[in-house]
């Protein structure tokens, strides 16, 4: 789940940027997509060489 819910904000971040549109909401995807990032790296780790 958390990997389709990244990859629907990015297509959405990259929309947006490709529109032109408001930098805080640009913003506000990006950050929605670093906290899930984190959210991610520790469920699951940088590596599986760990």
């Amino acid at each position: 789940m958390l990997i389709e819910d990244i990859t629907k904000l990015k297509d959405k971040l990259e929309k947006q940027v490709a529109n032109n549109e408001p930098y805080s909401d640009i913003y506000e995807t990006s950050v929605k997509i670093d906290k899930l990032l984190v959210e991610y790296y520790q469920k699951y780790g940088l590596s599986k060489e760990d």
